[in-house]
């Protein structure tokens, strides 16, 4: 490992690149040293194992410079002009940034120096320009391929940057860190060094540099997600994914074996989310429960899927001391969901897994089970159909926003409808008296909607049925609605906001018509004064199922349908039952007389709500639908076309430029940096006031002469509350 010495460093004013001639006289002159080497062996890693010893220099502070480089497009003559790959420059090196990264990287140092009371002279620096060949691929993969080594090797890793500040995520997440933190080898080098520290039981001496030298620290560095990992980091060249995948996979599987096995030493309550675990630890974990005697046990949000979901399924027979378990958020599913869901069915120390009341329910007393936005997964859909048998006197069961088909309700994660096909199973086969159910925002989609049709069909039982907000498409929709009216006890159900067309809708409004109990498809219960459905993504099935309800819900005065995916067809068929019914669809109320809809992203159909409110509100004087840039000069003229409509604003009014001759001196009035304002006596302009956070807004009143307005304002206060003790003009 080369390093150079902090003073040659800062005496050189420049960052070289490591080339046979300049490295053979840095080698000579001792401006590059060696500051750990093997002994006593080969170097090289046999059965897992270092062959040799790693010697250092000793009393040297190694800090590693981990940065991206500034200047991509440069070339000279010692680049291989048949690499395309083979160009760029870590600094600037020319115009008026020429060797910013240099100064950068010098000021950092000499702060953390100060900040940690070190001697300049026992500091030296890797930088893998100046410390990995950089014109012989061989010896230049072997030094890639050895930045584990280095970066464990060093005691802090620092990051030049150009910012003066690092602001909002960028403060907290160093894959934020503009320039640096979306680069893939810029990430492994921070991963490697701060898992590093994180075995070692100690924070993270990792330090971004600010453009004026001043150092701010990421003392725990957290992966969110495996689109942070390295290897989901760009590449200038897509042939090193290879070799990254390759070292973020070494330092997973040995921080990994470390952290179980430390953390488990702590106490028999563990903590392990968040840790990258997947099925290579799991052994170890195992073998640690059982030595530490842990009972409650937390491995959300890692890396376990199919494979480490089957592993812990085999750790877990022999398990005779853990009581909780919680796999959330492992891409967990198919067999591997299966198999650990039989294991926890047949472990009767297990109390409780994914947050599910395991013992309670076993103990066949709940009569409501409520596990909402609890992530469960497919696996824990497997867990509650496994109990649903032994649970007599379950009536209501919430299960809504759980990912049950692996998938959240925004379409992430590995989509596997196993686990509802499970919960439908057990609906169907059980003697179930369930009479509630709720599984909205569960990702169904067209198969988990086929796996549910003849479970609601059987049923004698269930009464309330919750399945909107579930990508149902139009053969999951065609295949609920024969069930739904084979149904004997259902009466309320809710499809809105998925995904199937209007003729599915067709099919569904027909099923509801014939059935002699259901009375809703939309989950409302009839007695409703005003409904808020604005930004919902309604679509026009939607609009086909609530404007049959509405038509007959007496006491309905109002209902918020604005900015959602209507078409003209579905708006102008609500409006035809809105103007019957004289029910606002902008939610506007039976005495307003005012509404102000501005910047609300209104499209052009909704022009035709609001027209229809404009007939049905003859209360209403004023409407203001200004910044609603899509909605069109089609949609504004519908609005003004609208009976009953006595002033309307659609766009911003002008505002008059300020004169520029000028005589008359107000000397009273200041503006922003103490500007004074001269207008010519007599001129009529439009009154401003200087609001307090800066912005100028328009007074209110009629034009008058400037002197006349000055005279009537000063002292007072504006109706929006801002002081206007002087008087600006435009």
């Amino acid at each position: 490992m080369l390093v150079m010495p902090f003073l040659a460093f800062k005496k050189q004013k420049r960052i070289f690149k490591s080339v046979k001639s300049w490295r053979d006289d840095a080698l000579a002159s001792g401006l590059l040293i060696r500051f750990a080497w093997v002994e006593g062996g080969t170097g090289k890693v046999v059965d897992g194992a270092l062959d040799g010893t790693i010697v250092t220099a000793q009393g040297k502070v190694a800090i590693f410079i981990s940065h991206t480089w500034w200047d991509r497009a440069f070339v000279d003559d010692t680049n291989d002009p048949n690499n395309p790959y083979d160009k760029g420059a870590p600094d600037y090196q020319g115009g008026e940034k020429k060797n910013l990264k240099w100064r950068t990287i010098v000021a950092g140092v000499e702060a953390l120096i100060a900040d940690k009371g070190l001697r300049a002279e026992d500091v030296v620096l890797w930088c893998d320009w100046q410390s990995i060949y950089q014109d012989d691929e061989t010896e230049k993969l072997k030094g890639v391929m050895s930045l584990i080594k280095y970066a464990t090797l060093c005691n802090y890793m620092l990051v030049p940057t150009e910012e003066m500040e690092l602001k909002h995520d960028a403060a907290k997440y160093p894959e934020d860190i503009p320039q640096y933190g979306r680069r893939g080898w810029c990430r492994c080098e921070y991963f490697v060094f701060s898992l590093w520290a994180e075995m070692l039981g100690r924070e993270v001496p990792l330090y971004a540099i600010k453009a004026g030298g001043g150092l701010h620290q990421y003392p725990a560095v957290k992966v969110l997600g495996e689109k942070y990992m390295p290897s989901g980091g760009d590449l200038s060249n897509p042939n090193d994914k290879k070799s990254i995948v390759g070292l973020e996979d070494t330092m997973i599987e040995a921080y990994g074996k470390a952290v179980v096995l430390y953390a488990c030493k702590a106490g028999t309550t563990v903590d392990l989310q968040d840790k990258m675990i997947r099925a290579v630890h799991v052994e170890a974990l195992g073998d640690a429960v059982e030595a530490y005697k842990v009972v409650s046990l937390s491995l959300r949000t890692n890396q376990l899927g199919f494979d480490g979901a089957a592993a812990l399924a085999k750790v877990l027979v022999a398990n005779t001391f853990l009581t909780e378990l919680d796999v959330r958020n492992n891409d967990i599913s198919g067999d591997g969901a299966s198999q650990l869901s039989a294991t926890v069915l047949s472990n009767p120390k297990i109390e409780k897994f994914n947050e599910i009341p395991v013992k309670e329910m076993r103990a066949a007393s709940l009569t409501t089970l409520e596990l909402v936005n609890k992530g469960i997964g497919v696996v824990g859909g497997f867990v509650v159909a496994g109990l649903m048998p032994v649970m007599a006197s379950l009536k209501s069961l919430y299960l809504s926003d759980n990912a049950l088909c692996g998938a959240t309700k925004f379409g992430e994660g590995t989509y596997d409808a196993t686990g509802i096909k499970a919960i439908a199973d057990a609906l169907r086969d059980s003697a179930s008296t369930l009479t509630s159910l709720n599984l909205a925002d569960n990702y169904l989609a067209d198969e988990g909607a086929k796996a549910l049709a003849p479970a609601i069909a059987a049923s004698t039982s269930l009464t309330t049925l919750v399945i909107h907000s579930n990508q149902i498409g139009d053969e999951g929709a065609k295949a609920l609605a024969p069930a739904i009216a084979a149904s004997a006890s259902l009466t309320a159900a809710n499809l809105l906001r998925n995904d199937f067309d209007v003729d599915a809708a067709s099919m569904l409004l027909k099923a509801k018509q014939e059935h002699p109990t259901l009375t809703t498809l939309c989950g409302f219960k009839g007695d409703e004064t005003r409904l808020n459905f604005s930004r919902q993504s309604l679509r026009p099935a939607d609009a086909m199922l609530i404007a049959p309800e509405i038509s007959v819900m007496a006491s309905l005065t109002a209902a918020n349908l604005l900015c959602n995916n209507l078409d003209k067809e579905s708006a102008t068929m609500l409006a035809t039952v809105a103007k019957e019914k004289k029910i606002s669809l902008c939610g506007i109320g039976l005495e307003q007389t005012s509404a102000d809809f501005r910047g609300q992203g209104l499209e052009p159909n909704d022009s035709i709500l609001i027209a229809s409110d404009l007939g049905v509100r003859a209360s209403l004087t004023k409407l203001n639908v200004r910044y609603n840039y899509n909605l069109g000069e089609e949609g504004k003229a519908a609005i003004k076309e609208a009976d009953g409509l006595k002033n309307i604003r659609t766009k911003k009014r002008r505002r008059e430029e300020p004169a520029e001759d000028a005589s008359l001196d107000l000397r009273s009035w200041t503006g922003p940096q103490n500007q004074k304002l001269t207008l010519k006596a007599g001129v009529r302009l439009r009154t401003w006031c200087q609001h307090p956070a800066g912005m100028k807004r328009p007074s209110p009143g009629p034009s008058t002469t400037a002197a006349q307005r000055a005279r009537a304002n000063s002292g007072k206060r504006r109706r929006s509350g801002c002081s206007t003790s002087t008087c600006t003009f435009y």
